[in-house]
């Protein structure tokens, strides 16, 4: 039992929820046998030893904690009223799993009052019964359906009852009674089984490609031409090749994950917003979050904003680029942007300069011709007087 205990132990981290099914089981079964104590404890001291720091992690870590609260399945909405606990026990509950499971919990129901009639198998099978129920009331996360991962190790010791009520209807004596029995026991088996049959047969016919070459590409440059630590400004995808092909981390990972853990991620992704709007403090946030590299591509233009590539092919220089992704540098950001801050103000300023340069050649040119249409009408006014004055003189003489 020590040995099964440090394996037990080792679960939190890489088994969670069949750590949570585990203790579940475990308290049943102590109850059930309560003369194999020493032996429980011999299981449970190892399994407490490794895996109570694992939790201590996980709760100081993230908010999952919080999240641990009593929600039935059927509930469409959190019980927010303490009052309301007492009436969760309506139609809904009853119906529940029939209509999102089928025949499955009827017959299991049947195969657990089968096995009444032997004290040890049920007492075996009383502890992945507790786990369904406890799946089925409390949530252990912020996403209520990651208890069906709860729900997976109950579905596997149900199945071993229900597995031992429809072979009983093979070994009848009477063959009157065998046969029909046999037919109805082969139908529900057909029955259970049609919905996973149906589903990988579907699965055996649909084609996903994850990753293609460009991806792959990427990736081998990344492995190639950065370091292990380096941390790439991406879109947070579940399955971007930065971290799935080259073992890099990103600035902010899937939200679903991070939001199923209970992570505060909130500030990051206001951040990851503005970094992606390329707005003027871009810079700062990609240095205070220590980003090497940053990848604009097909993933980066569906997420919400889209990633402003324009910001980032004319502030930072481009490392990598194939038909499908470019890598940009920005691990000088901050002195990138200064830099092109101080070329876009000299810009600006030899645009104003030059602007100034034109205006003053437009006012002298508008002050000569106005100096220009003065002597005119001077000079008109002096022809003017002449002739008047020529005219006047040859009256006189007449």
């Amino acid at each position: 039992m020590a040995w099964a205990g440090l394996v037990a132990g080792t679960l939190p981290f890489s088994l969670t929820h069949g750590f949570i099914a585990l203790g579940v089981m475990g308290a049943v079964w102590v109850l059930l046998y309560p003369r194999l104590l020493l032996d429980w404890a011999s299981l449970a001291l190892p399994a407490a030893t490794l895996g109570l720091p694992q939790i201590l992690y996980f709760l100081a870590s993230s908010g999952t904690v919080k999240s641990i609260k009593f929600a039935p399945m059927w509930q469409e909405e959190p019980l927010s009223d303490p009052l309301s606990y007492f009436n969760f026990l309506g139609p809904q509950s009853l119906i529940f799993w029939p209509v999102t499971l089928g025949l499955f919990p009827i017959v299991g129901l049947l195969a657990f009052l089968f096995l009444c009639t032997n004290k040890h198998k049920f007492q075996w099978a009383a502890g992945f019964l507790a786990v369904w129920v406890v799946a089925s009331f409390v949530q252990f996360q912020p996403w209520a359906l990651d208890n069906i991962k709860i729900l997976y190790v109950a579905h596997f010791g149900i199945s071993c009852a229900i597995a031992a009520l429809l072979e009983r209807a093979f070994r009848s004596k009477r063959w009157w009674i065998r046969i029909p029995m046999s037919l109805i026991a082969l139908a529900v088996f057909l029955l259970l089984i049609l919905s996973g049959l149906l589903g990988n047969i579907r699965e055996g016919q649909t084609h996903y490609q994850y990753f293609d070459q460009n991806d792959r590409d990427m990736a081998h440059w990344a492995r190639q031409h950065t370091d292990k630590d380096d941390l790439f400004f991406a879109a947070p995808f579940h399955a971007h090749p930065i971290p799935c092909l080259a073992g890099r981390g990103l600035m902010m990972g899937y939200v679903g994950w991070l939001s199923s853990h209970g992570y505060n991620y909130g500030e990051r992704e206001q951040d990851w917003k503005k970094i992606a709007a390329g707005e003027s403090n871009a810079p700062e946030l990609l240095e205070k979050y220590h980003i090497s590299y940053a990848v604009v591509g097909w993933e980066e233009q569906y997420t919400h904003p889209p990633v402003n590539g324009n910001y980032f092919v004319d502030t930072f220089p481009s490392v990598f680029k194939n038909a499908k992704h470019q890598v940009f540098d920005v691990r000088d950001a901050k002195r990138v942007a200064m830099q092109k801050k101080r070329t876009e103000e000299a810009r600006r300023r030899e645009e104003r300069m030059t602007e100034e340069k034109e205006r003053m050649t437009e006012q002298i040119e508008e002050e000569e011709a106005e100096k220009k249409r003065i002597e005119e009408e001077e000079a008109e006014k002096k022809r003017i007087e002449e002739e008047e004055a020529e005219k006047k003189r040859i009256e006189e003489e007449e």
